[in-house]
Formats: C-alpha cells, sequence, structure tokens
C-alpha cells in the first residue's frame, strides 16, 4: 500500500486564503479546498510539481501558474488538470550503478550443411594515387599524297617555332592545329582555287591566300606562313 504524507502542496492545511496561502480550514479567509488532498490535509504516494503551472494548477493573464482564486486567473494547466502535481511512477527507477544485464548474442548465420559462418576477408582498396590524366584526342590525318596545295605543315615566317598543320577533312574543308598556341582548332573552307575562309575555331572571320610559287600562306591580318612539308 501506498505511504500516507503530508500534502506537499498545502503543506497539511487543506486549504487556501485569500492570498492564495495555505491556511486550516478554520481560518476566516478560506477560500477553496486544496486542489491535491482535497482538504484532507494528506496524499498516498509520491507527487511531482508540475513543471507547467509550478505547482499551482492554473494559468494567469501572463500565462504564470495561479490558483482558481486568484484574481488574475484565466485558465486551467492542460498538463496536470488543474491539481499542481502529477503522480511519480509507482515502480522504482533503476540506479545507475546496479549492473545492467549483457546483451543478447547474435546468432550466427549458419551456411549450408551445417557448417559454421566464417565472414569473408575484408577487401583491400587500392592506396589513393595521382587521378590519371587523359590523353587527348588526336588529330585526324588526311591520307598523304592527296596534293591539295594547303595541306601540310606551315611554319610562322617570324617564328621558327610556331608551326601550324593544315588537315583536310573533305574537299572542301580543312582544319589548322597549332600546339604552341593557346587558340582552339580553327576550321575554314575553301572559297576559291587558292582561299581560304576560316569560319570557326580560333581565327575565325580571317581568311588566307596561298602563293604556290614560293609556298607561302599570307593571312588577312598580314601573318605569313612557310610550307615545311
Amino acid at each position: 500500500m501506498a505511504e500516507r504524507k503530508n500534502c506537499m502542496m498545502c503543506t497539511g492545511m487543506g486549504h487556501f486564503d485569500t492570498w492564495s496561502k495555505p491556511c486550516p480550514e478554520s481560518s476566516m479567509h478560506k477560500e477553496m479546498d486544496c486542489p491535491l488532498c482535497k482538504g484532507n490535509c494528506y496524499v498516498f504516494g509520491d507527487w511531482k510539481k508540475c513543471e507547467t503551472c509550478s505547482g499551482m494548477g492554473g494559468m494567469n493573464t501572463w500565462s504564470k501558474g495561479c490558483l482558481k482564486i486568484d484574481m488574475h486567473w484565466r485558465k486551467t494547466c492542460h498538463m496536470c488538470d488543474g491539481v499542481g502535481y502529477t503522480p511519480v511512477a509507482a515502480y522504482p527507477q533503476v540506479p545507475p550503478s546496479w549492473p545492467m544485464a549483457p546483451p543478447m548474442p547474435v546468432p550466427m548465420p549458419m551456411p549450408h550443411h551445417g557448417q559454421p559462418y566464417v565472414p569473408p576477408p575484408c577487401q583491400v582498396h587500392p592506396v589513393p594515387g595521382p587521378v590519371p590524366v587523359p590523353m587527348p584526342m588526336p588529330i585526324p590525318q588526311a591520307p598523304p599524297g592527296s596534293g591539295h596545295p594547303f595541306e601540310g605543315q606551315w611554319r610562322n615566317a617570324a617564328d621558327l617555332h610556331d608551326v601550324s598543320t593544315m588537315v583536310p577533312l573533305g574537299p572542301s574543308k580543312f582544319m589548322m592545329t597549332n600546339p604552341t598556341q593557346s587558340w582552339s582548332p580553327s576550321f575554314c573552307n575553301v572559297t576559291a582555287p587558292s582561299v581560304v575562309t576560316f569560319n570557326e575555331g580560333g581565327l575565325s572571320s580571317l581568311t588566307a591566300t596561298i602563293n604556290p610559287e614560293n609556298n607561302v600562306l599570307t593571312f588577312s591580318n598580314s601573318c605569313q606562313m612557310v610550307r615545311l612539308t
């Protein structure tokens, strides 16, 4: 049976007066019975003060805990239903010092024929190393001996190391590449027997004219190239 003890809300007096103070039943200022013990002055078991209304059972205009007799009372506390206290669980709490039961062992899966389970070996991950650099795409090469006047390698007349390559892509279309320059490959069309017009790439909007007598390729920006092959 639960232990009998003095009411912790009214300190064993059973009632509250006009100023929300505990008082005995014989007080001339008694206003209400204690919400917890109902005027009996004692309770059974353990009770915990409601944290929402601070053990008063109601809420006032400013959302603070108060008794129902308070002039600023507005509503009943919804957590304790107006009692001010809530009962504590009857079963004892396990102290942290008590030893805990060991966890149940996890059964190991059994493969075929009742043999014990053997975990697979750990996978060996490769050691991270340098990221491989992708190889550049090969430049399409025309079959040798096509004999077109623009086909072959051309060197800048003002720079011995500035060499470009003209590769035919069709009967009247060429691609010019230069690994020493930052511009992208340029594509041109033959617009006259000795004239090409660049319409795509780093040399767009330029034209080039070849002089078959001295194998000099002159661009519209006054740059000249000399045939190497």
